[in-house]
């Protein structure tokens, strides 16, 4: 069993895996225009953090890993 998931795994369980998952999330929304508004949600939150920063450098990953993690989990959940 792969453990780099379902981005970077290469065996016959990842692609069934990964096959899966977008096509869940397809299912639920992804693609479409309705994701549109929670996208600006999202980068508007995103601005509010750089904006804090003024241009000093800082870890982008967690900020990132957040605003993706709420889209999907906004999908998931059916509130798109």
């Amino acid at each position: 069993m792969s453990t780099l998931g379902l981005v970077w795994g290469d065996d016959d369980e990842w692609k069934e895996h990964r096959k899966f998952a977008l096509t869940k999330l397809k299912d639920e929304g992804m693609g479409k225009k309705e994701l549109e508004p929670q996208i600006q949600e999202e980068i508007q939150e995103y601005l509010i953090v750089m904006q804090k920063h003024s241009g000093a450098a800082y870890d982008m990953a967690e900020v990132i890993h957040l605003a993706v993690s709420n889209g999907a989990h906004a999908i998931l959940l059916g509130k798109m």
